[in-house]
C-alpha cells in the first residue's frame, strides 16, 4: 500500500511541515503503508530549500523525500500511489502535479487538504482543474481543516499527554535539548530547574511585541520565569524586553536577562532585592524534534506563528497568543466562532481575538483584564478541551477511511461488472455471470466486515455452497484476473480498517472464484504429477531470475524481494514434496495441488504489491512475468513461458560465475530432493517416466 504526500516549499517551511505532519498521521493510522513525500522539483531554488530543511525536519520520520520531477519521471516503477494526499493546497506547483496527473490517466483517489479555514475556492479551483483532466476516473476528496471544518487541526498527542511530575520525562526532554540545554540550565539540574521555573514558550517571526508586551502584564514574581522564543533570530523581543523591564522590577523580578545561543546572557535591568529572575532565551532555528521537546516544558502561557505552531501550542497550552497575518483571518474568525459558542456574552472570543490582534496600548489594557478574569481563563481552558475533542485531526481521518474503502468498492463493482458482461456475451459461462453479480452486489451493500462474516457463516453451514463449488476448476485467464482484483481489493481494505482475516478463509475467498473448466466447450487437459513438476521448474528458474535481478542491483525494495522469493521457494518446496508423497494418481488430485500452490504463491506477490513500490523497471518486468507465469494454467506455463525461461536463462548467465552456480545448484537441490521423497514413497513403474 503507497500513499504519496505532494508538499511544496514555502515560507518559513510551514507547507512541508504540514506535509511531514500528516505523513505521520498517516502512518499511526496505517502502519502498513509504505509514505512519501513528494515536494518542489530537486534544481529549483524552493527545491534545495526544501531539501535542505527537510534534511532537519525529517530525521525523525525518516519518509522518503522525492522531487515531483523525479517522481513524474519514474511514474511508473517508483510510485505508484493507491492514495494521494495534496495539501496544504495553495502552494505546491499545481501544474506540475496537473501535468502528472494527465500524462499517467491515474483512477487513483485524490484528497485535497487546505490550511487551517482557508477559502474554499483553493480547493474548489484544483478540484475542477483535476476533473476536467482527460481520462481521469479517480475520486477526489475535498478536506479543508481547520476549526469546525471536516479536517480538524493538528494535535501533538505528546503535548497534551506530558507529565513533567515524572523523572523519565523530564530525562528525555532534556536528552532532546541538543542545542539549548546548556543556555538554559547554565549550572542547574533539569529537576531543580522545572521545579524553580514557570516557563513561556513562542514561536515567533513578528509575534514577539505582542507576546512579551501580554506576558509581562499578567506575569506574577513566584519563581523564576523564562520566556523561550524560537525562530528566525530578530531584535523585536530583546527591543520590547528593554521597553518593559521597569514593568517587570516594580511588580519584583531582582533582574531582568535577555540570552541568546549566539551571544550569551546579557542583564538589562535589575535591583538590589532577591526576587526572582525574569529571562527571555532566543534559541533562533531548532529542528522539529527539539521544538517539540521545549513546548513540553511550558506552562499555560504560549505563542504562535502559523498553522503548525499553533497546533503544538494549543496541543499545551489555553492562552495561546497568536500572529494573525492577513491570510489567516478566516481561521481567528473561527476561534473566535467557537469562544462565543462556549461563551454566550462575547467575553471570550473577544479574549481570543486580542490575543491575536492587539497592537496599542488600549487594546493591551483590555486583554490583561480579560485575563485576570476567572471566567475567562476557564473559557480558555474550555476552549482547548474543545478543540482537543472535537477538532482533532487525527480523529477526523476516520472520513479518509469512508472515501478510501468506497474508491476501492467503486473500482471492484465496476470490473466485475465489466467481466460479468463479458462472460454473458460468451453465453456458456452465464451462470458464472449471476454468480458474479450476486458478489457484487454483496460488496456494494454491505462494509468489509459484513462481507467477511457474511462468507464465514455461508461456508460454515453450506448456504449457496454448490455456487461456488460450480466455480471451483478452471484455468481460464479471466478468473486470475476476478481473483487478484478481489485479493486487491481485501488486502487494501485489511489495511484501511485494520482487519486480520487468517490466510486460509482469505485464500477460499480467492478460490471460490474461479471459472470451471466443464463450461468449456473443449476438452479439459488433466495434470500429471510430471507436468506439475515441469511447471514448478517453470516457477522456480523465474523466481531465481528474479533474486539474480535483486542481488545485481541493489535499491530500497531489495530486501522485501529477496524475502518474497524465499518464502515463494518454500512454497516450492512444500509442494514438490506433497506431490511425491501423494500415491493417487487422479489428475483432479494433481490439479487441487497445483491450485493450493497458485493461491498461495499470488497472496504472496499481491501482498508484495500492495505493501512495496519502487521497483527498477528490469525487476517489476521479471517480477510481472513470473506472477502471469503462476496464474497461467499448467500446460499453458510450461510450453508459453519456453522463450521467458530461454532469456532468463541468457540474464543469469551475465551474472557472476558464483551466482549461476548458485541459481543451478538451488534448481538442482529441488529436483533432488523431489526424487528422494518419491523414492520414499513408490508410485507404480508404469507411470513414471
Amino acid at each position: 500500500m503507497k500513499i504519496v504526500v505532494f508538499s511544496s516549499c514555502s515560507n518559513n517551511f510551514g507547507d512541508l511541515a504540514f506535509g511531514k505532519r500528516i505523513g505521520l498521521k498517516l502512518r499511526d493510522k496505517y502502519p502498513k503503508a509504505e509514505i512519501s513525500l513528494v515536494t518542489d522539483p530537486k534544481d529549483s531554488p524552493r527545491g534545495k530549500q526544501a531539501k535542505a530543511h527537510l534534511e532537519k525536519i525529517n530525521l525523525d520520520s525518516k519518509f522518503p523525500i522525492i522531487p515531483i520531477d523525479d517522481y513524474q519521471q519514474n511514474y511508473r516503477y517508483d510510485v505508484p500511489a493507491d492514495l494521494i494526499i495534496i495539501g496544504p493546497v495553495l502552494n505546491i506547483k499545481e501544474d506540475l502535479v496537473i501535468n502528472i496527473l494527465a500524462k499517467n490517466n491515474p483512477t487513483v483517489p485524490i484528497v485535497l487538504m487546505t490550511e487551517y479555514n482557508f477559502d474554499d475556492w483553493v480547493i474548489r479551483d484544483l478540484n475542477d482543474k483535476i476533473m476536467r483532466q482527460k481520462g481521469f476516473s479517480g475520486s477526489i476528496l475535498d478536506f479543508p481543516t481547520g476549526i469546525n471544518n471536516l479536517g480538524g487541526i493538528f494535535i501533538e498527542n505528546q503535548l497534551v499527554d506530558c507529565d513533567l511530575t515524572k523523572d523519565e520525562t523530564r530525562q528525555n526532554i532534556f536528552n532532546k535539548l541538543t542545542q539549548t540545554s546548556n543556555i538554559i540550565l547554565g549550572n542547574a539540574s533539569s529537576n531543580d530547574y522545572i521545579n524553580n521555573t514557570n516557563i513561556a514558550v513562542n514561536y515567533s517571526h513578528n509575534n514577539a511585541r505582542r507576546f512579551l508586551t501580554v506576558h509581562s502584564l499578567i506575569v506574577s514574581p513566584v519563581k523564576n520565569v523564562d520566556v523561550i522564543n524560537l525562530g528566525d533570530k530578530n531584535q523585536i523581543d530583546k527591543t520590547v524586553l528593554k521597553e518593559q523591564s521597569e514593568k517587570l522590577l516594580q511588580k519584583g523580578f531582582s533582574k531582568v536577562i535577555y540570552a541568546s545561543i549566539e551571544d550569551g546572557s546579557e542583564v538589562v535591568a535589575q535591583t538590589n532585592n532577591n526576587g526572582p529572575i525574569y529571562r527571555v532565551i532566543h534559541t533562533g532555528m531548532v529542528s522539529a524534534d527539539e521544538s517539540l521537546a521545549l513546548r513540553q516544558l511550558c506552562g499555560d502561557f504560549g505563542g504562535a506563528t502559523g498553522d503548525q505552531s499553533y497546533s503544538e501550542a494549543i496541543s499545551k497550552s489555553s492562552i495561546v497568543v497568536y500572529e494573525c497575518q492577513t491570510w489567516k483571518k478566516g481561521f481567528l474568525d473561527a476561534m473566535v466562532a467557537l469562544g462565543n459558542t462556549i461563551d454566550a456574552s462575547g467575553k471570550l472570543g473577544e479574549t481570543i481575538r486580542l490575543l491575536g490582534t492587539a497592537d496599542s496600548e488600549e487594546k493591551y489594557v483590555t486583554l490583561s483584564s480579560n485575563l485576570r478574569d476567572e471566567n475567562v481563563l476557564k473559557g480558555l481552558h474550555d476552549f482547548r478541551l474543545t478543540i482537543l475533542k472535537n477538532h482533532d485531526l487525527s480523529i477526523n481521518l476516520k472520513y479518509l477511511d469512508d472515501f478510501w474503502n468506497k474508491d476501492l468498492k467503486k473500482k471492484l463493482i465496476d470490473q466485475l461488472s465489466k467481466y460479468s458482461s463479458q462472460l454473458k456475451s460468451l453465453h456458456n459461462h452465464n451462470d458464472i455471470a449471476v454468480i458474479l453479480k450476486d458478489l457484487t452486489d454483496k460488496i456494494d451493500g454491505r462494509s468489509l466486515f459484513e462481507i467477511l462474516e457474511h462468507w464465514k457463516v455461508d461456508n460454515a453451514h453450506g448456504f449457496d455452497k454448490n455456487n461456488y463449488e460450480v466455480l471451483f476448476n478452471n484455468k481460464n485467464r479471466i478468473a486470475y484476473q476476478i481473483k487478484s482484483l478481489i485479493d486487491s481489493y481485501f488486502s487494501k481494505s485489511q489495511i484501511i480498517h485494520k482487519i486480520n482475516s487468517d490466510d486460509d478463509f482469505y485464500i477460499g475467498i480467492k478460490q471460490s472464484i474461479i471459472l470451471s473448466d466443464s463450461h468449456k466447450n473443449q476438452p479439459q487437459t488433466s495434470i500429471t504429477r510430471k507436468s506439475a513438476q515441469k511447471y514448478l521448474d517453470v516457477i522456480l528458474t523465474l523466481v531465481n531470475d528474479l533474486e539474480s535481478e535483486v542481488q545485481n542491483t541493489q535499491t530500497n525494495q531489495s530486501d522485501k524481494l529477496l524475502r518474497l522469493c524465499d518464502e515463494l521457494k518454500n512454497e516450492i518446496r512444500n509442494t514438490f514434496i506433497t506431490l511425491a508423497k501423494e500415491n493417487a494418481m487422479n489428475p483432479t488430485i494433481f490439479h487441487l495441488i497445483v491450485s493450493e500452490f497458485k493461491n498461495h504463491a499470488t497472496v504472496k506477490l499481491n501482498n508484495f504489491q500492495a505493501n512495496s513500490s519502487n521497483l527498477i523497471p528490469n525487476s517489476m518486468n521479471k517480477f510481472d512475468v513470473l506472477k502471469f507465469t503462476i496464474q497461467s494454467s499448467v500446460n499453458e506455463s510450461i510450453s508459453n513461458s519456453k522463450e521467458e525461461i530461454n532469456d532468463s536463462i541468457r540474464s543469469s548467465n551475465t551474472a557472476p560465475y558464483s551466482m549461476q552456480q548458485s541459481l543451478r545448484s538451488n534448481l538442482q537441490e529441488l529436483r533432488n530432493e523431489y526424487i528422494q521423497l518419491e523414492n520414499i514413497t513408490p508410485t507404480p513403474r508404469k507411470n513414471r517416466k
